[in-house]
């Protein structure tokens, strides 16, 4: 018999066997002929009583591969999956064909069952071949058409105008679904600290993986890291401990991200068990680095000129358009402060004692606000002479802190600088509830302002004269 068998072929000979005469209640003349039918390697034949699944016949073959006692064999000592259902359900037609995954092992097996009727007792006549090595064939013939999808829409991803992050993201969760792997994720290195950090990551959700997003390790603490990190090589990691002590990862896959002729850190994608990667899976991380490298050069050169068009030339902080566009994040978001500084006789300023000294009180306002504000808290220049701070989920105490911080150190800037004309008229509020407008919030703010600096105005000009005069006398001095 060759090895290329078929349920229909098995049928025939199963029921030719049992409608001889010669066979029928004489169960050793069946094993001689199984004997002599199944004498193939690679090919498995036994015979199991379905109610109890004692094994009455086993071929040589079967008992080599298994290393199986004919004596004390079970045909629960083979298989785990149990297909005498699907027998009972069949016992007037043709024998059954079936695939097993034998979990235990990872070998996948083709098989021939047929419900017998012996001695008046039910019994499972089964023959197994082993498929593994056509499976793994096939099943590599599949990866390699997914690999060539998945690099295709992962390239699509970077092209024309697009969210970096989620771009990278959606990368890793399609080249970490397609390995299989339990994450995969970017590590950004940190030459000055010898560190990296976990700047994107994809984590398996069927895992009981804790994502690691943002957060910091040192690389003396990382255990593959000197492997072909230093040598900007790929690494591969398989060894018989975990990649790192706090990891259940078993298998790790990296690949050096250069950026130019700079190492940027390192994509990986593990698995908590050993694994047993496809080329592809080196292949594949390989070309998703180059591509990341690419696409963050790129990333990095948009992101300077988004920074540099929301940027004031003259002070350095926000610019208007940045004001607006975090309006529009944060319209929906509570709660949220707003400050409005209007730095009083600019004007005045620029007319008596020049625009670059006007220029230069600017800058000094900018700074005495940036030092008393948080470091999520926003500060743009609105205007010519007008600034604005968010402060986004911030009470009104905080608030209110704000307000009497900058005014306090404006006080104590004039006293240490005399010639200095600052003066700040402020107005402030807070949109409490999600559905507050956050326009009629910053219009409320501006109106506050108006008032104080229409209330004070007499004697902030008078204030502002004095630092003109001032500033006058020191000049004619000079």
């Amino acid at each position: 018999m060759e090895s290329d068998i078929n349920a229909k072929d098995i049928s025939k000979v199963i029921n030719d066997i049992l409608l001889d005469r010669k066979y029928l209640d004489n169960i050793n003349l069946i094993k001689n002929m199984l004997d002599i039918l199944f004498d193939i390697k690679n090919i498995y034949v036994y015979i199991s009583e379905i109610e109890t699944n004692n094994v009455i016949y086993s071929n040589k073959s079967l008992r080599e591969a298994f290393n199986i006692d004919e004596e004390k064999f079970n045909a629960n000592n083979i298989f785990d999956q149990k297909r005498e259902d699907k027998l009972l359900e069949n016992y007037n037609g043709e024998a059954i064909e079936c695939e097993i995954y034998e979990s235990k092992t990872d070998r996948y097996f083709q098989s021939i069952s047929k419900l017998i009727i012996f001695n008046e007792r039910k019994y499972k006549f089964e023959i197994i071949r082993e498929i593994t090595e056509q499976k793994k064939v096939d099943q590599y013939l599949l990866f390699k058409l997914d690999f060539e999808y998945c690099l295709k829409h992962i390239l699509e991803l970077f092209v024309g105008v697009y969210d970096f992050e989620d771009a990278v993201t959606l990368a890793l969760k399609e080249i970490g679904l397609l390995v299989r792997c339990d994450s995969a994720y970017v590590l950004l290195y940190n030459d000055e600290n010898k560190e990296v950090t976990y700047k994107y990551e994809w984590v398996d959700k069927n895992r009981n993986i804790k994502p690691k997003k943002n957060s910091t390790v040192k690389v003396s603490d990382i255990t593959w890291w000197e492997d072909g990190v230093e040598k900007e090589q790929l690494i591969f990691h398989n060894k018989n401990k975990d990649v790192n002590d706090e990891s259940m990862v078993k298998s790790l896959i990296g690949a050096p991200l250069i950026l130019g002729e700079k190492f940027m850190g390192v994509v990986c994608i593990d698995g908590i068990s050993y694994g047993d990667w496809f080329d592809f899976a080196f292949d594949g991380i390989k070309i998703f680095s180059e591509i990341i490298a690419n696409s963050y050069e790129k990333h990095l050169f948009e992101q300077e000129l988004r920074r540099k068009s929301f940027l004031d030339g003259l002070t350095n902080i926000n610019n208007r358009s940045y004001f607006e566009l975090k309006m529009k994040e944060l319209s929906n978001v509570s709660p949220v402060g707003i400050l409005i500084c209007d730095l009083d006789g600019l004007k005045l300023i620029n007319d008596n004692l020049g625009h670059s000294f006007g220029d230069e009180v600017l800058r000094s306002v900018s700074n005495i606000l940036k030092n008393n504000i948080g470091y999520n808290d926003i500060l743009c220049r609105i205007g010519g002479d007008e600034f604005a701070i968010i402060l986004p989920h911030k009470n009104i105490n905080y608030l209110k802190d704000v307000y009497e911080n900058i005014k306090r150190n404006i006080e104590t800037y004039v006293k240490v600088n005399s010639y200095f004309p600052i003066s700040l008229s402020i107005g402030y509020s807070i949109k409490e509830y999600p559905d507050e407008s956050i326009m009629d919030t910053f219009k409320m703010a501006d109106n506050l302002m108006y008032s104080e600096k229409y209330k004070f105005r007499k004697e902030k000009l008078r204030n502002i004269n004095k630092y003109i005069e001032i500033n006058w006398k020191k000049n004619c001095i000079n």
